[in-house]
């Protein structure tokens, strides 16, 4: 017996007799020109080599799972380490709003302490010049009183 089976009804003979194997059993040991014509003609079938075959298949399946879970694990790592990138710059951003909206709010803050500084500096002055005048008015009046008990 070989490792052939029949894909088709095959005739053949066996110890001179024609027999007809059916599809799916076991075909007689034939010559190996008769066994690469039936197996080419795909009216037969290796079993040895269709095992190999799926033996092959499967390892290629498993092979390809394999990358494709490490491809995706991959790929989850990349998402992962792009969410945390992004996260800490987005705290970042944020971190340095606040900073600029306090440096703003300074600024403002010592803006209106200089205008009220300025506001002082000027009502001080604006009395100085009223004192000053108020003195100049009273040299003036002692001048003008030692002037006219002179005549």
């Amino acid at each position: 017996m070989s490792n052939l089976i029949a894909m088709v009804a095959t005739a053949v003979l066996i110890d001179g007799n024609r027999v007809v194997i059916q599809p799916g059993e076991r075909l007689p040991a034939l010559n190996k020109q008769d066994e690469r014509e039936l197996v080419g003609s795909g009216a037969a079938e290796n079993e040895d080599t269709k095992a190999a075959q799926a033996r092959a298949d499967a390892a290629a399946v498993k092979a390809a799972e394999a990358d494709f879970a490490e491809a995706r694990k991959r790929a989850r790592e990349e998402e992962n380490a792009k969410a945390k990138t992004k996260a800490v710059a987005d705290a970042k951003a944020e971190e340095e709003a606040k900073v600029q909206a306090a440096a703003v709010a300074k600024a403002e803050e010592d803006n209106k302490a200089k205008a009220a500084a300025d506001a002082k500096a000027e009502e001080d002055a604006k009395a100085q010049a009223a004192a000053v005048a108020k003195v100049e008015e009273e040299a003036k009046a002692k001048d003008d009183a030692k002037a006219s008990t002179k005549k």
